[in-house]
């Protein structure tokens, strides 16, 4: 599962896509997802929750492509 999102840094205001992969759960499926050319990926997850056996992310941890600052901030919960 991909989650995909915009942030606005928090040093030089310019707004920025990230994304990050949930990790997949152990099955006998695997499930192959296409990794988004041109977007930030999540460094660190500072909080999660987990839901239906995944572990979202709450708080994560990112540096803006532009400027190079440490970003970190809170997730909008996802459903799924």
């Amino acid at each position: 599962m991909l989650i995909e999102d915009k942030h606005e840094c928090e040093s030089c205001n310019k707004e920025f896509d990230w994304y990050y992969l949930v990790p997949q759960k152990w099955s006998n499926r695997i499930e192959a997802v296409v990794l988004p050319k041109g977007k930030t990926s999540v460094r660190k997850v500072e909080e999660r929750v987990e839901k239906k056996g995944y572990f979202l992310p709450l708080r994560v941890s990112l540096y803006c492509p532009d400027c190079g600052s440490l970003n970190t901030f809170n997730v909008e919960e996802k459903e799924i």
